[in-house]
């Protein structure tokens, strides 16, 4: 369950922003359904359970297209018309070699004033973590509702499925050593960058992933954040269950619950979690200043596509 409030989040965007995204394969449109299989998948929804999920999500959908959707397109809009600028300005300092003129050919190299700076992946980071309030606020109700059903079979069920998951996790990440870490991680920052970028040429793969091999070690603090979540998700079905609030003292919780989610549960964690974000954005804005025309041609199209079909779903309401 902790996973289908999860993806409620813009997922096309932490994609962009290096955290991954399986959902924006699948496309916007199989969310309902999926959502429907996997809380059926961790605690076997019964009939009212069922119509309840079915109306929240069906709802949340159509308020998401007409209130959430115009607002996503214009951000990644703005993405793209920096990533367009990179593109502009390296072509102007390659033109300016060509024609002898040293003016904005350091604007061609990685570091140069036109590049993108790594930090600005950390500040569209947070714009996206913004948009996670006002789902959080939709959810609330419907999800308190939800959690206080559950019976202890289900409960059970969803602790089965969480550690389940927690060990597919720990296989992702291949925690069981520090060079599998080390090749796990490279290997989806090769995945992501070529799901964004297209085709990377095997130097560009190379460079990859001895960057990312260079990267502080965080997978497993990742996991212990996961691990509290779920902790903090158990915590909060009893608390309604054995208190049974009021609605609007049950949302409230439920709320509380949600912003946690993009929120790291520890101090200590989030000091080394958020410093090995900072060298990953480092690693990233490079592979982006570094790339191809073509590559940023593929890298706008993506982003244009998703903004032009967020507009067009937008719309139809």
């Amino acid at each position: 369950m902790t996973r289908v409030l999860r993806w409620l989040l813009p997922l096309l965007f932490t994609s962009l922003l290096a955290t991954g995204c399986s959902l924006a394969k699948f496309g916007y449109d199989a969310f309902p359904y999926w959502a429907m299989w996997q809380l059926d998948g961790y605690v076997d929804l019964d009939d009212g359970q069922r119509v309840l999920a079915r109306n929240a999500i069906d709802d949340l959908r159509a308020w998401h297209e007409q209130a959430e959707l115009p607002r996503y397109a214009r951000f990644l809009k703005q993405v793209d018309a920096r990533v367009q600028g990179v593109g502009q300005a390296a072509h102007g300092a390659v033109q300016g070699a060509m024609e002898g003129a040293g003016a904005g050919t350091d604007a061609a190299e990685p570091g140069g004033r036109d590049a993108i700076r790594p930090a600005e992946f950390g500040e569209w980071r947070q714009a996206v973590i913004a948009y996670w309030a006002p789902l959080a606020d939709r959810v609330a109700a419907p999800a308190a509702v939800l959690l206080t059903s559950l019976t202890p079979a289900q409960i059970e069920r969803l602790k089965g499925r969480m550690a389940d998951d927690n060990r597919d996790m720990a296989r992702k990440y291949r925690i069981d050593s520090p060079q599998g870490i080390a090749q796990a991680r490279a290997d989806r920052f090769i995945e992501r960058s070529e799901y964004f970028l297209g085709r990377l040429s095997g130097d560009q793969k190379r460079e990859l992933r001895e960057s990312a091999a260079r990267l502080p070690a965080e997978e497993t603090l990742r996991l212990a954040e996961r691990e509290e979540r779920q902790r903090a998700l158990l915590a909060l079905i009893a608390r309604l269950q054995a208190e049974r609030p009021p609605a609007a003292v049950g949302q409230a919780w439920t709320r509380d619950y949600l912003m946690s989610m993009v929120r790291y549960a520890d101090p200590q964690r989030r000091e080394q979690l958020e410093r090995a974000q900072r060298a990953a954005d480092e690693v990233t804005a490079r592979t982006v200043n570094e790339a191809s025309d073509a590559q940023r041609r593929h890298l706008s199209k993506r982003l244009r596509d998703f903004a032009a079909d967020f507009e067009r779903r937008a719309g139809r309401g």
